[in-house]
């Protein structure tokens, strides 16, 4: 009795001078959290025990008492790395534990004696361990259908950009402008917009508002010339599609751009996207100031970079014989004109990237309810020369000399600079753009 009492003197004064033992002591031993269980050092193996081994887990949590660990087997036992004569010094081969494993959220905060006093509590732990293999099954079972899971993510990833953007609008929220909506791209970017939100989300922002009637969504006035009515028509605005203006005027269009981008960081706008234009010096010179206008402004944004339209290409109908001479213009639909008899063109066949003003448009909306920002899209469309055209439309080519403002276009063509090619457009629409024959069928 007298020697049952000795040893239990010298287990607890042995237990105390651990207790009491340095820091830097206590912290040698290191002890790893291995799903719900406390395991030692010594009884893992090495690749959970390496914290930088290629197949190590952040599952390991060091014991923040390593004196008495909740999964160490009883004292008697030789596995144990602690025994009741003091703690076994670690081995030099593994390498200290991260300091910030002590902190992380699965250490207990109990003190020991509360967790591991009673034999009732290693006794739960064993058949919580015994219960293991059932967990362990659960979660190969788990695993083995996670196959079938990453089959389907394929179709999940093959979705439309349209539903793509539009979830993302979803989880996004806020009001959604179009500036220049009784416009002929803004109208059709609107258009597009009204197909994928709600029109309560929506907002035209129009020079003239008597002329938007019928739209379907909120209008309100907003003129490029007077910032003071950006400023209004931005409120509560959370993305803003920009179209640029119809000035021919570089130095004013550049200085109504520059009002709706002030206008806009007055607003909060959190979102902005851009219609710019090809990168052709003649004629890009205000677009490139409005793009670093934007990028200054530290709003996320996304630019596009626009072709021209291929409308705009398309032969008008002339007047026959019954109609006035000289009534018609390009793209008129006079009653009693007919079409033209040949195709006259300067761009000695030089190919040309237009794109249809409705895959602009959808492309605008797309990148409005999209995510990605930070990014210049250079938009073209398939290239098309003027005797295929020709040839689709059933008349004759021709070289000649084309007046007014499309001989210019066409000197560009000629001078080959509206042959860029970029698959931008048809990434942001998920689909291949419309050819120049599909637009003169649609016509």
């Amino acid at each position: 009795m007298r020697d049952s009492r000795q040893g239990s003197g010298r287990l607890a004064e042995r237990r105390q001078r651990e207790r009491q033992a340095p820091e830097s002591r206590r912290r040698s031993e290191r002890r790893w959290r291995v799903g719900a269980a406390w395991v030692s050092d010594r009884r893992l193996p090495r690749w959970i025990r390496s914290p930088y081994g290629g197949n190590s887990v952040d599952v390991r949590v060091r014991h923040p008492d390593p004196v008495r660990m909740v999964s160490d087997p009883p004292p008697s036992s030789p596995s144990s790395p602690t025994d009741d004569a003091g703690p076994v010094a670690p081995r030099s081969d593994q390498p200290s534990s991260p300091p910030d494993r002590a902190a992380s959220p699965f250490s207990r905060t109990s003190s020991p004696s509360d967790r591991f006093s009673s034999a009732s509590d290693r006794s739960s732990l064993a058949s919580d361990r015994a219960s293991s293999p059932s967990h362990r099954a659960s979660s190969a079972s788990d695993r083995a259908s996670s196959p079938s899971h990453r089959a389907s993510s394929p179709s999940h990833r093959a979705s439309s950009p349209s539903d793509r953007a539009s979830s993302a609008s979803d989880r996004a929220g806020g009001l959604l402008a179009v500036t220049g909506a009784t416009g002929q791209l803004g109208g059709l970017a609107l258009t597009a917009l009204r197909e994928r939100v709600p029109a309560d989300r929506l907002v035209a922002v129009v020079r003239e508002p008597r002329r938007a009637t019928g739209l379907g969504v909120a209008v309100r006035l907003g003129d490029y010339d007077r910032p003071d009515t950006l400023r209004t028509a931005f409120a509560g605005v959370s993305r803003l599609l920009f179209v640029s203006s119809p000035e021919l005027d570089p130095a004013r269009r550049t200085e109504q751009h520059r009002a709706v981008v002030a206008a806009a960081v007055a607003a909060g706008v959190q979102g902005l996207v851009y219609t710019s234009f090809l990168d052709i010096p003649p004629l890009s010179g205000a677009h490139l100031a409005t793009e670093d206008a934007i990028a200054a402004s530290g709003i996320p944004f996304t630019v596009l970079r626009n072709p021209f339209y291929s409308e705009a290409f398309l032969p008008g109908p002339v007047p026959s014989a019954a109609s006035a001479p000289g009534a018609s213009t390009p793209g008129d639909s006079t009653p009693g004109a007919s079409a033209p008899a040949s195709l006259v063109y300067a761009t000695a066949g030089r190919p040309l990237n237009t794109a249809a003003r409705s895959d602009l448009a959808e492309a605008a909306a797309l990148a409005l309810l999209g995510t990605q920002t930070g990014r210049t899209w250079t938009l073209t469309g398939p290239h098309w020369t003027h005797p295929d055209l020709a040839a689709e439309l059933g008349i004759d080519a021709r070289e000649g000399e084309v007046p007014g403002p499309m001989g210019m276009l066409h000197g560009l063509a000629r001078a080959g600079l509206l042959t860029t090619q970029t698959p931008d457009l048809a990434e942001l629409l998920g689909r291949p753009p419309l050819t120049m024959a599909e637009v003169s069928r649609s016509r």
